[in-house]
């Protein structure tokens, strides 16, 4: 026994009006999921990443600044000046 259109949209309506997901109340579900999901889990971790890594950038701005300073120091202690560039 083959259903036709009529029995399926009969059976769709009745589904419905039994409380069943539709296809949009099952995208919106899945979409308000993903959006908890990403708030909850991933964004924390990516900021955090972030924090980090202006601090690995703050920190090699001080390693760069000690260098040139030994270097200008190196100079002094070797030419008696620093030579400009």
């Amino acid at each position: 026994m083959a259903l036709t259109v009529t029995d399926i949209s009969k059976l769709i309506a009745s589904m419905k009006e039994a409380g069943f997901a539709t296809k949009q109340d099952v995208e919106d579900i899945m979409h308000d999921k993903l959006t908890e999901f990403y708030a909850g889990m991933i964004k924390p971790d990516i900021d955090e990443l972030k924090q980090g890594q202006k601090r690995l950038e703050v920190g090699q701005s001080h390693i760069k600044d000690d260098i040139k300073g030994l270097g200008e120091e190196l100079a002094i202690a070797t030419f008696g000046h620093v030579k400009k560039n």
